[in-house]
């Protein structure tokens, strides 16, 4: 089809080429190996990882793949339909009951990603009211006097995850965002609120600044507002508290505090996949309200035994989570004594602040082209050099989101050798068919003498993946 000159098509291919000619179209290589290992093959050399979100090592763990590949070979590839239909599996529900479980929580639903939870779950429970005027449900439970009013609003941290922004987007409520863990102005915003419903979403862990939530006073604010709370710890549950249970338990706050806690299997678990658990009436009101439920075919049976698997030795193994948050912990503390701001992080995720959207791609750009046997610190020192001070001043005290606050993102796993970060290999070629032994060899003992760092780049790209995003809403 031939485009005119204000045709949507055309302008639509002059942004592309525009986004390329600026050198901030995504250049993400063509891997050749599991990016869930450390060290991946990319342009027939081999390269430190620094963005999986294979955060405790489990992707290729030996009993988690067997227990993969004995139900793909009981139950096939796909799932043969929704939940809804054929497609209710028992291997779904143990999952369910077994995340439910390692929360603390009454019970769980599970989505095929992450993003389709919140952008499920949250438009779901916004059309409660709309559920109740079906005829049959008015029969049996008829409106409650003083309900008049606004129906519901949505109070959502400003860093709240793209996924929980969508869900927010596509419900059907007013929206109120209050300013990044400011509980003082959420505290405002709900005293000056007339509706009758009231929803508090917020991240546990925030994915780009690492820094974590102040669960215990939205807990509390959402008591004296009898409000719900829904609390997105995808990038907190296996990887905090003492337990591995997320940011609630890294706090002290009780699961029953929290009606909707929502992760995925794709972090610390090393699959895919997304789950919300919470009392097991408002999951029982999600399996036939959430659309990304009903209208999607579940997880693989394959990935829903593997994870199943996942979360029984990430619970065994405590050591996993604690040898990456001691990486970053390492990581962390070495680029802030270079002059680098980490943005506030607290955990697994250390951000870089770099600052226009074109130095940290050119930033990955060169991290990308230097020697693999070089260590990541001195890379990482060598690809920004001269570039941060500025950026520093001027943008010191920001979150990420406006335009000039882009940064790096490195996500550090528990294997390895702590050589990558820092000490470098002395100038000998990096044997990866030795490192892949030694790693293997320590996974299936359940051991942990190794120390490396699979990071990533974050606001702008990772060492081998990633786009600058101006748009986080």
């Amino acid at each position: 089809m031939t485009a005119t000159e204000h045709s949507p098509a055309r302008r639509i291919k002059e942004f592309v080429r525009a986004v390329r000619d600026s050198g901030l179209y995504p250049q993400n290589p063509i891997v050749n190996s599991a990016t869930t290992e450390p060290v991946v093959w990319v342009d027939g050399r081999d390269h430190l990882l620094f963005c999986s979100n294979n955060l405790l090592g489990l992707s290729n763990h030996p009993e988690v793949r067997a227990a993969a590949a004995k139900a793909l070979e009981r139950y096939g590839l796909g799932s043969g339909g929704s939940r809804q239909m054929a497609a209710n599996i028992d291997v779904h529900r143990a999952l369910e009951h077994r995340i439910a479980d390692f929360l603390g929580q009454e019970d769980a639903i599970c989505f095929a990603a992450g993003y389709m939870a919140n952008v499920g779950v949250i438009p779901a429970l916004m059309k409660l009211d709309r559920y109740m005027q079906i005829d049959q449900v008015r029969t049996l439970a008829p409106p409650q006097p003083g309900t008049a009013g606004p129906s519901w609003e949505i109070f959502s941290e400003e860093l709240n995850h793209a996924s929980v922004v969508d869900g927010v987007r596509l419900a059907a409520a007013e929206v109120s965002r209050y300013a990044h863990k400011d509980m003082a102005g959420l505290a405002a915003r709900l005293d000056a609120s007339a509706a009758r419903s009231k929803f508090i979403v917020s991240d546990g862990v925030f994915s780009m600044d690492g820094d974590i939530a102040p669960v215990p006073e939205l807990a509390r604010l959402a008591r004296r507002h009898d409000a719900v709370l829904m609390i997105d710890d995808a990038h907190g549950v296996g990887m905090l508290g003492a337990g591995g249970r997320g940011s609630l338990e890294h706090l002290g706050v009780p699961p029953a505090e929290i009606d909707l806690q929502m992760g995925t299997f794709t972090k610390a678990f090393g699959g895919v996949g997304g789950y919300v658990a919470g009392d097991r009436g408002l999951i029982d009101f999600l399996r036939i309200s959430a659309r990304t439920y009903i209208f999607s075919a579940p997880l693989p049976p394959a990935i829903a035994a593997g994870v199943a698997e996942s979360i029984d030795i990430a619970e065994r193994e405590p050591w996993r989570r604690e040898k990456a948050l001691e990486n970053a912990a390492y990581f962390r503390r070495e680029v802030r004594a270079l002059g680098y701001d980490t943005l506030g992080s607290e955990v697994h995720i250390v951000p870089v602040l770099i600052g226009s959207e074109a130095a940290a791609a050119e930033a990955t750009r060169r991290l990308r082209r230097l020697r693999q046997d070089k260590s990541a610190l001195r890379a990482f020192r060598r690809a920004v050099r001269g570039r941060n001070a500025e950026a520093h001043r001027a943008h010191r005290g920001f979150h990420l989101g406006p335009a000039g606050l882009a940064a790096v993102k490195f996500q550090p796993q528990p294997f390895g050798h702590q050589r990558h970060l820092d000490a470098g290999h002395a100038g000998q070629p990096f044997d990866r068919a030795a490192h892949l032994r030694r790693a293997g060899s320590a996974i299936h003992a359940g051991d942990a003498p190794f120390l490396d760092a699979a990071g990533s780049v974050r606001h702008s790209a990772a060492p081998s993946l990633g786009f600058p995003s101006r748009d986080r809403r």
